[in-house]
């Protein structure tokens, strides 16, 4: 740091130093303060600013910047004046509150308790009064000329180094004004006083043409002619570089929090008359200062919005390709992603989508305080006014949803500030106005007729910000087993870790750092695309291991329901694009360890209608894996293409084996268990259970699901297959060729548990009955050993149990059309039946059955 410890220099002597010795001063005065700006975090060094002032002082005012310009050095000195700034913020954060009590008895640089320095607000004043020169956007020759592409072209270098050190300067003023009256404090809180420079730093904002205030009865008093600072930065943004792209939008941000700031502690200063403002009274500026400056800027507020939305809308589905994560998330301790395609998750591509959702949450925020904010309800049943307003409640839903996405490691006040835009009880009510003319236009049921109270909205809006906090914004802990010995090793127990985890939740991981290391484990950001759906799960307590009552994790099912659906309304893209698989998991679920779901009409009609929306999912996949087959066979297409073949791969849609865990079967077993045990042949139970035995699931699910319900003796209780969840073809077809399967459900045959299935007419004997027969009448030479097995397995039953004629001959008759050809099939099944006999006595039985078929 020697450098500071120097005698203070002129910009002119600097200048004169040459071009080669102002990039080596700068770079090394860069990192130096960049050091002490990282010590001042952690409450180091701060009174080291009495010594280095003097030498700072030299960055902290604007320079003459032609001087500058004509020395090519103009990029050096923005790069020291912003780190400088930098600092001053770092310092302004370690101020104590401007009237807490210890404050009062402090006069300089002091030590807490905790043996941290802080800083002294004797030096803060000075420190602002040179930070307002900053914001005289006409002294600034490079910064902000009015927009167009040639002005843009040719100081798009100059620019992009003025906004930098703008923005660090906007940063410091608004830290300055956060320890006067910091963010989130109650509202019947008022300030006794202010200084002088709180409304000061309101009217340069106003005066200088930081926002446009059109159409709100004030521009044509204000003396500031041309392009607003926030156009010109939206501009900026959408034809820069990475480079102009990033400083733009993080001048942005400061210069919203830094609006908001400005209008919470006047309007609690103005609460009392307090002292302060006394001196700004007068004056159209000062009118509008007073009005709040949030409350003004709808114009640009809307313009923004409407530019950043829809870059938000495309950034969350690109990052999620970026790199994927295994269920443990990224490795802890180190840098991930450097070597990923696209530059990985510390990319700059990630950290500007990361940028512009910060801004959209303070964006958001202001507009929510301004008295005609930019959002409207969408259209629904029961709401006849609609506005013109460009940006609607299920933009914002859907937008804020995408952010979520795209929040990582350490931002965790970004995810929570997400999450109270999206549980508020005004969100709800959107989604839930929504839902209602959707279920009538997809035909997914009758229309619901029931409402939501307004205390069941305050109710979901506080369970599933409590529930989403607690569940992935914790750090999580493995379960102490109590009364079990250290020292011995114990058998880990056998759970599924789905969605909902055995674990305990703790603080949140942004706790202030109290040490030189971030502790970077037990986090689970970046959030996976599933994440919306841990509420819908959160009954399942199959061990009861959860802490919470059980009429909690009820309430929060039932809003995790609502919750879901009405972004299935509202075509939330970041859900629909969330995998079908782990949709059909949360369902199933949320009622393995209870039905208490099923048991509240209003539950259960969300559950139907998710159900039927579902399948008309799976049957659009379906299409799609047919088309894919055609493809492969067809000669004339050739060899697919890369993205015809991804598509192709990516069409097995229910793996849950692949995709939930690798011990999927066990879960299924339990889900039977519980079917079986508390169901009562309960329809929509039946129908969740019913999905495992699709063709798109593995075989080995698939096998789990049959082999637990035929052992169970519930094969019957599953409903019709045209009940079923998805288009029958869905089960059907191809042909069912796993031997494992077609054993299983020979024995099931065999052994008498679908004989009800039959007389009630199950979906599950319609399966074994359609794959037998396709499988025996129409297997290839390759499977004909297979054939022979099943097929006296099958007659040795039929000699033994009269009554299964019926049922054999269902089997028979399976897919013969009756029609003049008709005779000739019989034909030649029965060949294939005699066939399997190889001359044993069972050629008796076949006989006998030909006979009654009138053969």
């Amino acid at each position: 740091m020697w450098h500071w410890y120097r005698k203070a220099c002129t910009l002119e002597d600097w200048v004169r130093s040459g071009k080669e010795q102002c990039k080596l001063s700068s770079a090394m005065m860069v990192e130096q303060l960049r050091l002490w700006r990282t010590c001042i975090t952690y409450g180091f060094c701060i009174g080291h600013f009495t010594d280095f002032f003097p030498v700072l002082c030299l960055w902290l005012s604007p320079p003459i910047f032609q001087r500058l310009s004509e020395n090519n050095v103009l990029s050096e000195f923005c790069s020291v004046a912003r780190e400088s700034y930098l600092v001053l913020g770092a310092l302004a954060q370690r101020l104590p509150l401007l009237h807490s009590v210890e404050q009062l008895s402090k006069q300089d640089v002091g030590v807490c308790a905790s043996h941290v320095e802080t800083w002294s607000w004797s030096h803060v004043v000075p420190m602002v009064d040179l930070a307002l020169s900053w914001l005289c956007l006409n002294d600034i020759p490079y910064g902000f000329s009015q927009v167009n592409v040639q002005n843009y072209t040719n100081y798009i270098l100059e620019s992009n180094h003025m906004v930098l050190v703008i923005s660090s300067v906007l940063s410091m003023l608004n830290s300055v004004l956060e320890r006067i009256s910091p963010d989130g404090i109650p509202d019947e809180y008022w300030l006794p006083w202010i200084p002088d420079f709180v409304p000061k730093i309101g009217l340069e904002m106003i005066n200088n043409g930081f926002f446009s205030f059109s159409g709100t009865g004030h521009d044509e008093h204000l003396s500031f002619n041309g392009a607003s600072l926030v156009k010109e930065l939206c501009y900026m943004r959408c034809h820069g570089d990475l480079g102009a792209s990033l400083s733009s939008i993080s001048c942005l941000q400061r210069l919203v929090q830094l609006s908001l700031s400005v209008d919470r502690v006047i309007q609690k200063a103005t609460k009392k008359g307090s002292e302060g403002l006394k001196d700004y009274k007068t004056g159209m500026a000062c009118k509008m200062l007073g009005e709040g400056i949030s409350s003004l800027w709808h114009n640009d507020l809307l313009d923004s919005l409407t530019l950043l939305l829809p870059m938000i809308s495309s950034q969350w589905s690109v990052l999620q390709n970026i790199e994927m994560f295994g269920r443990g998330g990224p490795a802890p301790g180190v840098g991930f992603g450097w070597g990923a395609c696209g530059g990985g998750f510390w990319s700059l591509k990630c950290l500007l989508a990361q940028l512009d959702s910060q801004l959209v949450l303070d964006l958001i925020k202001s507009s929510s305080a301004a008295p005609r904010g930019p959002f409207t309800h969408n259209k629904c049943p029961n709401s006849d006014n609609v506005t013109n307003t460009a940006i609607t409640a299920s933009d914002r839903i859907s937008s804020v949803l995408g952010m979520s996405l795209i929040a990582g490691p350490g931002q965790v006040s970004m995810l929570e500030r997400a999450f109270d835009i999206l549980f508020e009880s005004s969100a709800l009510k959107c989604l839930s106005s929504s839902i209602h003319d959707f279920v009538s236009k997809k035909e997914l049921q009758q229309a619901f007729k029931w409402e939501v109270s307004e205390d069941e909205y305050l109710l979901f809006s506080s369970v599933l910000n409590s529930h989403f906090r607690s569940r992935w914004l914790a750090i999580k802990k493995k379960h102490k087993h109590a009364g079990v010995n250290s020292n011995v090793n114990v058998p880990k127990p056998e759970t599924l870790e789905t969605i909902q985890e055995e674990t305990e939740l703790t603080e949140v991981v942004n706790q202030p750092c109290s040490t030189l290391v971030v502790e970077w484990a037990h986090q689970r950001s970046p959030l996976p695309m599933h994440w919306i759906l841990s509420a819908v799960c959160s009954t399942d307590d199959p061990k009861g291991t959860l802490s919470a009552s059980a009429n909690y994790n009820i309430d929060v099912s039932r809003a995790g329901l609502i919750f879901l659906l009405g972004l299935e309304a509202i075509s939330a893209a970041p859900c629909l694009h969330t995998p079908l698989v782990w949709k059909m998991h949360a369902l199933s679920v949320s009622i393995r360890s209870s039905m208490d779901l099923l048991q509240e009409d209003r539950s259960k009609d969300i559950f139907h209608a998710l159900q039927e929306l579902y399948g008309q999912h799976m049957n659009r996949l379906c299409e799609k894996y047919n088309r894919s087959q055609y493809i492969k066979k067809d000669k004339c297409v050739g060899t697919a293409t890369l993205d015809e073949e991804k598509q192709i791969s990516s069409l097995d849609f229910l793996r849950f084996q692949e995709k939930i865990h690798g011990s999927y079967t066990t879960f299924v077993e339990s889900l039977v268990e519980q079917f079986a045990a508390v169901s009562y042949g309960d329809a929509i139970f039946g129908r969740q259970v019913a999905i495992y035995l699709h063709r798109r699931v593995e075989p080995t699910v698939r096998l789990a699901a049959w082999n637990a319900l035929s052992n169970a003796y519930v094969l019957e209780l599953l409903p019709p297959l045209d009940k079923c969840i998805g288009d029958m073809q869905g089960y059907l077809e191809p042909v069912e060729d796993d031997e494992r399967i077609l054993e299983s459900y020979v024995k099931s045959w065999t052994s008498g548990v679908l004989d009800k299935a039959g007389q009630r007419d199950s979906m599950a004997f319609t399966l074994a009955k359609h794959h037998l027969s396709g499988f025996v009448f129409q297997c290839s030479t390759s499977g004909k050993t297979l054939r022979n097995k099943l097929v006296k397995s099958l007659l040795r039953c039929y000699a033994q149990k009269r009554h299964h004629e019926a049922m054999l001959k269902s089997l028979v008759l399976q897919g013969v059309a009756h029609d003049s050809q008709s005779s000739t099939e019989l034909d030649r099944r029965f060949e294939i039946l005699k066939e399997a006999c190889e001359n044993s006595s069972l050629l008796t039985e076949v006989q006998r059955l030909q006979t009654s078929l009138g053969q």
